[in-house]
């Protein structure tokens, strides 16, 4: 479990979290968003269940954001996209809906990957 407390973490730049098992999970903290310093969030594997919250696209400094998890589920933030500085989405979880149009603003994204997801609809114009 990410505990909330982590939010505290004023000056965090790097949060890494992998492999942990099917006892050891939680939900992803809405208090993430509060680690404006953060330039990598990487969750992998038995970690997170539950939403991927708003309030990650408060994470102004974020150049990657990598969620992997197949017990993630809801749609996929459209906040995260209002992060300028991001270069690497990969998002690999049961979501559903739409790709926001919002995640191809950042001019600096360099790489883009979902998949194992349940997203429906087209491809945003805004990739190109």
């Amino acid at each position: 479990t990410i505990p909330s407390e982590i939010g505290n973490l004023s000056k965090l730049i790097l949060f890494l979290m992998y492999y942990g098992d099917e006892q050891d999970n939680g939900a992803i903290p809405s208090e993430m968003g509060k680690l404006t310093d953060l330039v990598r969030f990487q969750v992998d594997i038995h970690l997170v269940i539950g939403t991927i919250p708003s309030e990650l696209g408060l994470l102004s400094s974020c150049s990657v954001i990598e969620i992997e998890q197949q017990t993630t589920v809801g749609t996929l933030p459209s906040e995260i996209g209002m992060i300028t500085t991001l270069q690497e989405i990969n998002i690999v979880a049961d979501v559903s809906g739409t790709i926001p149009s919002e995640y191809f603003s950042s001019k600096n994204l360099k790489f883009f990957h979902l998949n194992r997801n349940k997203l429906s609809g087209s491809i945003p114009t805004e990739i190109g």
